[in-house]
Order: C-alpha cells, then sequence, then structure tokens
C-alpha cells in the first residue's frame, strides 16, 4: 500500500479517505446546525484511528498533530484516546477523539485507563463495548465492565442525568447513590465560588469515574477534605487577623525582640548593614548607638531600647560572629554570607515568621507580605520562607490545628466547626493502597532482601466498595458545604472588623 500522506491536519478537520487516491482529503467540519441535521441512522464520520485501523496501518494510540511531532500516551494505556491537554475546555469537556461536546446524546464514558471518551468513539474504537453494533450507540448497549457513563461531567455541564440515573444503565444501588452523591457536590460548588485548587481536584474527582475507579476516587475525596480543611483554617485565622496580629508583636516582645513597621524596620536593617559590611566589629552599644543617631531625624519615636531590639532579633537570627573579650564588652560582626540586604532581610523576616509560627499564628503569604513589607508584592519570598519552616503537615495535624481554631471562634461558629469535624475524620481514615502492590517507600537495602521479595508474590489488595464511595463523597459534601457557609459571614464580618480597626487608628492620628 502507498505511504499516507497527512496536509495540514489539524483538530478542528475531518479527515475522509479518498475512493481514487492514497491521500487523505482534508474536508472542513460542517456546522452545529449540519452536523444535527444529519441522518440519525447514519454513522459517525470516521476519525484518524478509525481509518488506520480499516486500512490494517495501526499504530500505537497517541497525539497526531499538523506541525508536531507524533506524541505517545503513557506507556500503561492501550486506550485510542488522542488527548489534548491544551486547555480545561478539551481536557474536560470534549471527547478527546472526535472533539465534540460531551451532551445527552455524546454521552461521557469513562474508561478503565481513566481517560473519557463519548459512546461514539467508544462503541467505534474500543472493541466489545457495546452488544449491538448495527443500532445506535446508548448507554443500554453499553458493556459496564468496558466503561462507565460519567453522569457526574454531565450535570456539570447542565445536562439531563435524571433519565440516566433512573434504571437505565442497569447499575447496583451503591453506585448509584455514589453518582448522585458527585452530582450533588457539583451543584453546591457551581453555585458558590471555590477556590482553584478544590476545583481542580474536583475535576479531578469528576474525572475518576470508570468501572474500576473507586480507589482514585477515594484518594481525590481525601485530598478534596484536606484541602478544604487548610482553608477552613485560614478562614479562620483570617476571621481573627487583628487579634493574631497582636499575639504576634506580643509573642516577638516577650523574646526582647521588636518589629517597629515595616519602614522603619528597614532603614534601621539597612544601617546595621551599612555599619558592618565592610567587616568591622562593633559593640552592641557602638552598633546601637550608631543606627539610633541617623535614624532619629526620620523616625522620632527610634530610641536604644527599640533598636537593641532589633539587633538582639538579629542576633536570635545568627545573623552575627561574636568575639569575646576578656573583661570588656564582646565585639560583633556580621557573618560574610548576610553582608548584602537582601540576605540580611530574608533571615530577619525568617526569625520573625519562626516567631509566629512558634505561637500558633497562622498566616497566608499575603498577609505576612503585608504585615513586614506594607504591601503584597514580596508573596513568593513568603511563601518560600514558610516552605522552609513548615514541615509537609498530615491530615492528623491539620485536624489538631482545625480543633485549636475552633477554640477562637464565638460559639456559634465553633458549634459549626465541630459539626463537621466527624466527617473529617472519615476522610482522614480513608487508607488507599497503591497499583504498585509490592513496592513500598523504603526498599530492602541488601540484595538478598530484594530477591526474597520477589519471590514472594503480594497479597491481593481488597477493592474499595461503591458503598466506601458513596460513604466518602457523603463526607466531601458535608465540609464543603461547612467552608461555603463559614466564608460567607466570615467575610462580612472581617470587613467589619477592618473597619474597625482603621476608625481607630483615625482616631489615634
Amino acid at each position: 500500500m502507498a505511504d499516507v500522506a497527512v496536509e495540514d491536519v489539524t483538530p478542528s478537520q475531518e479527515i475522509k479517505m479518498a475512493t481514487t487516491s492514497s491521500k487523505l482529503i482534508i474536508s472542513p467540519q460542517p456546522p452545529p446546525a449540519a452536523i444535527a441535521s444529519r441522518d440519525k441512522n447514519e454513522d459517525p464520520p470516521p476519525t484518524v484511528a478509525s481509518i488506520l485501523q480499516q486500512t490494517g496501518n495501526v499504530r500505537p494510540p497517541g497525539r497526531m498533530s499538523g506541525s508536531g511531532p507524533y506524541l505517545p500516551p503513557p506507556p500503561t494505556c492501550s486506550c485510542p484516546s488522542t488527548v489534548n491537554t491544551a486547555c480545561e475546555t478539551v481536557k474536560y469537556f470534549q471527547c478527546p477523539v472526535c472533539l465534540a461536546k460531551f451532551d445527552s446524546v455524546k454521552v461521557p464514558v469513562g474508561l478503565r485507563c481513566f481517560h473519557t471518551l463519548c459512546i461514539y468513539c467508544v462503541r467505534l474504537l474500543v472493541p466489545g463495548s457495546c452488544g449491538n453494533m448495527n443500532a445506535l450507540p446508548s448507554i443500554e448497549s453499553l458493556d459496564l465492565s468496558v466503561g462507565l457513563p460519567n453522569v457526574a461531567l454531565l450535570s456539570y455541564l447542565d445536562q439531563p442525568v435524571e433519565p440516566l440515573l433512573s434504571g437505565r444503565m442497569r447499575l447496583d444501588a451503591d453506585c448509584v447513590r455514589a453518582m448522585w452523591k458527585l452530582v450533588e457536590i457539583l451543584i453546591i460548588t457551581k453555585s458558590h465560588v471555590v477556590s482553584r485548587a478544590i476545583h481542580r481536584k474536583l475535576m479531578n474527582l469528576v474525572m475518576s469515574v470508570n468501572p474500576n475507579g473507586q480507589v482514585r476516587i477515594l484518594k481525590s475525596a481525601k485530598a478534596i477534605g484536606e484541602r478544604t480543611l487548610v482553608e477552613l483554617t485560614s478562614s479562620c485565622s483570617n476571621l481573627s487577623h487583628y487579634q493574631a496580629q497582636q499575639q504576634l508583636w506580643a509573642a516577638i516582645r516577650a523574646r526582647a525582640c521588636q518589629f517597629m513597621g515595616p519602614a522603619m524596620q528597614e532603614e534601621a536593617l539597612k544601617l546595621v548593614l551599612l555599619a558592618l559590611e565592610d567587616g568591622s566589629a562593633l559593640s552592641r552599644k557602638v552598633l546601637v548607638m550608631f543606627v539610633v543617631q541617623r535614624l532619629a531625624p526620620q523616625f522620632p519615636q527610634a530610641s536604644k531600647t527599640s533598636v537593641g531590639h532589633i539587633v538582639q532579633l538579629l542576633y536570635r537570627a545568627s545573623t552575627f560572629d561574636v568575639i569575646k573579650r576578656p573583661g570588656n564588652s564582646s565585639l560583633m560582626t556580621l557573618r560574610p554570607e548576610y553582608r548584602n540586604y537582601e540576605a540580611l532581610r530574608r533571615e530577619h523576616d525568617t526569625q520573625i515568621m519562626k516567631i509566629g509560627l512558634e505561637a500558633g499564628i497562622r498566616f497566608t503569604p499575603e498577609q505576612w507580605s503585608s504585615l513586614l513589607y506594607g504591601d503584597t508584592s514580596h508573596k513568593p519570598l513568603m511563601q518560600s520562607i514558610i516552605d522552609k519552616l513548615q514541615a509537609p503537615q498530615t491530615f492528623s495535624d491539620l485536624l489538631k490545628e482545625f480543633l485549636v481554631c475552633a477554640q477562637r471562634l464565638n460559639e456559634a461558629d465553633s458549634q459549626s466547626f465541630l459539626a463537621i469535624y466527624p466527617h473529617f475524620q472519615t476522610l482522614s481514615a480513608i487508607e488507599v493502597q497503591s497499583h504498585n502492590h509490592g513496592a513500598t517507600r523504603n526498599s530492602g537495602t541488601s540484595a538478598e532482601k530484594s530477591s526474597a521479595d520477589a519471590e514472594q508474590p503480594a497479597p491481593p489488595q481488597p477493592q474499595s466498595s461503591w458503598k466506601e464511595v458513596g460513604n466518602a463523597l457523603e463526607s466531601v459534601r458535608l465540609v464543603l458545604g461547612g467552608l461555603i457557609t463559614f466564608e460567607k459571614p466570615a467575610a462580612r464580618r472581617k470587613f467589619r472588623e477592618n473597619q474597625a480597626v482603621r476608625m481607630m487608628q483615625r482616631v489615634a492620628l
């Protein structure tokens, strides 16, 4: 057979095989109205994969582009999907093979490889997916061991799902209940604004629907619960931001340190750097007097005590080398790695944030930037410091912090927190096994142990049931509802609190 040539193939075009030539003739895709007017008995137009199968020129499934090279799919997938991850719309809401938008006719079907195709492409390209190949594709003829109709995705696209869950799919009751729970979650989150992180995890949850997707759904549900817990704790901190800020300054003063405000603190650090950047060795008293004399004209509130507390903060951060002198005061030199403002300021900020974390205070990067610099432009720096100081928290650690935050709230909010606490515990208790049953995080260090482990077959892992999935999704629904319910009045209270603080500042001035 002659080589097949492809001319300017783009995803928005259909490919048709000419009967008199070995070339592929490209014709523009007809408008939606024309597609809708086609005879219902007519089969859908052929795709690249179907043409290659018919001609016997079958190649491994992957993505073909007009200009780029052939991109093979992951080695674990053998489905005919040409998954396009260029944008979220194509990734989630369109069939990656025919690029048709999912709807009640082009029903999305989740395959075992976790790709989602429309039911037309599943019937054409997946062997044994439908019992009657002569009839139009329908969920009644779909083999549920091959793929599962993703009714949750249809619900997200505002398509009717009641007919699909009313017995036509021959699903067991637990699976139907789990699907309804997922639909309810999407209804809640579509009618209220949720963070991008939660939205992304929700879409991963939706795209995990397939005949053997229970384990992945449970993992996604646990991840959503963990993220919801983080955001609830953060919202609680935002609610009492002024109180937490006062606790931070008190914790700093308790360590004989002080923060004098963004402007004065910056000038004081620059003067310390000016005095010691050349490697000079000065006593603490001389250094403090040097800084006070140059700060006083611009900041009348500068005193030896306040500047001494700033120097003490740098001392706690281990930015000085101390030279002891018998009978005399010790001398201090600035360590070479801190003889530039960026490094010195970062260590200064790290020390303040460390004191705050030790006091149980949790601020967002924007809040830290606003406190230490008076603006939010230093958010990336604050985030990097937080990542360095905070060890990865487990779900159990987050639950403990959640209870601490609940105690700071008024009685009504505290009761709402405690009402959803058992559902967080349910999600925290989810234990999912890895697909690599024989693999563990800490492998053996000896060859004998590895060979012995290789000889022993891995024990079979229990398959999660749809009943467990339904219970987990119910917990996800309730904790997301708790987050949405709490954040609305919390935002209003925070606004009123900020207004009161501004009014007090004006009165003080």
